[in-house]
């Protein structure tokens, strides 16, 4: 995978020696880096859980204080070491401790922003809970007009506009509410999908499938003295690579660097899924070449933010999603199959059902996904793992339900 903005941000504040704490900055924020977040009533790994969050993305208040000493544990299965620091969560108002790997602390234009937005919450005598969150969803129809129009006025067969699209966004949109930055960078997506497919339509990838490997290895190919590569790089059309071939796509990185720090909590989850998705190469002649464990993920991040998030502006998006990935994974692929000949559970699969298992069983894994594919184990169970009636209709049950 390439450098990410949404996981490596350079201006991201690792400790708060290096935020300078102007008179218009009275605050600090820190945004989670993981989902299932949890916020302790004392700096150590034995506090007691206060709180959990959900969502990667969400904004939590430095309450200036943090610990000298670091806890050590492990992460991912890699040793990692930090302090800890003592956060609001803004929309429930709970104080307690966050172990520093687990948030980072916003870039300083986002912190000015959500300074910003405090500073008119409490002008208007609200709290920082409920009446943030009206303010949060407050649309500005007027200022999405005025980029409506503006984005008629570019011609998206010129790259470069893809790119004045997304200043004119940044220069326009800074104090504007999430769900405002939201819908304006769906407006913005409808004109970059035109250029991207005009550039798949008209531009010569063939004469780039030798950066193959580079791509699959980082995400991306280095443009180096290639002028026309380098230009569509820098107006967010990079080469990807899919079913065994390059081709030109989006650069979701691109659209992060200049919308995510704007944008809605909920909206930030679903571009770093979107992300992660598109910079894996997970798939080639039928077969996966990323863990199952991996695609078990996606469909459980789908499904579980389907259930957080009923109401999302792109709801019918991240359906089609959930569906695709949870299809994918109890039915299999063309060249892999969940089945043998012998209808037994291939073991791929069968550790890639026990991973799902074991999740929902410590409640990472909720809703109607966790209680259907509860059911589709049991009888995958009561048939000892091999094919039959009634793990069809377990299968079809939760491609239904979870619809």
């Amino acid at each position: 995978m390439g450098n990410s903005y949404l996981q490596n941000n350079p201006d991201s504040l690792n400790n708060t020696d290096s935020v300078a704490v102007s008179p218009d900055t009275i605050f600090l924020y820190m945004s989670t880096n993981y989902a299932g977040v949890k916020i302790r009533q004392t700096p150590d790994l034995q506090g007691v859980t206060t709180e959990i969050i959900q969502q990667i993305g969400s904004i939590l208040t430095f309450q200036n204080d943090s610990t000298n000493f670091e806890t050590e544990t492990k992460l991912n299965n890699q040793p990692v070491k930090a302090r800890w620091y003592k956060v609001q969560n803004p929309q429930t108002e709970k104080e307690g401790w966050v172990f520093g790997q687990m948030a980072s602390f916003v870039p300083k234009d986002e912190n000015q922003h959500l300074n910003y937005q405090r500073k008119l919450r409490n002008s208007s005598g609200g709290k920082e809970g409920n009446s943030a969150k009206i303010r949060d969803t407050k649309v500005d129809n007027n200022l999405l007009n005025t980029y409506k129009n503006y984005l008629r006025s570019l011609n998206y067969k010129q790259y470069s506009h893809v790119s004045q699209a997304a200043i004119f966004f940044e220069n326009n949109f800074a104090n504007a509410s999430g769900a405002t930055c939201d819908r304006a960078l769906l407006d913005f997506n409808g004109f970059y999908q035109e250029a991207v497919s005009f550039a798949k339509s008209k531009q010569n990838s063939g004469k780039y499938q030798h950066l193959a490997q580079e791509i699959r290895s980082y995400g991306r190919a280095y443009a180096g003295a290639d002028s026309s590569l380098f230009y569509l790089s820098e107006n967010g059309i990079k080469l990807v690579y899919k079913e065994g071939k390059v081709e030109f796509g989006e650069d979701w990185d691109f659209v992060a660097r200049r919308f995510y720090r704007f944008v809605s909590p909920q909206m930030r989850t679903y571009l770093n899924q979107i992300q992660l998705e598109s910079e894996t190469y997970w798939k080639e002649n039928g077969r996966f070449v990323a863990p199952l464990n991996q695609i078990a993920d996606w469909a459980v991040f789908w499904a579980n933010f389907n259930e957080q998030n009923p109401n999302f502006l792109t709801i019918s998006d991240c359906q089609q999603r959930s569906q695709y990935w949870i299809k994918l994974l109890i039915y299999g692929l063309d060249n892999e199959a969940v089945f043998d000949s012998n209808k037994k559970l291939n073991s791929q699969y069968k550790m890639a059902y026990d991973y799902i298992i074991a999740e929902i069983r410590t409640g990472k894994i909720w809703g109607v996904f966790a209680q259907r594919f509860s059911d589709f184990y049991s009888a995958l169970e009561k048939s000892n793992f091999s094919f039959n009636n009634s793990i069809l209709k377990a299968q079809q049950v939760i491609l239904n339900e979870t619809d």
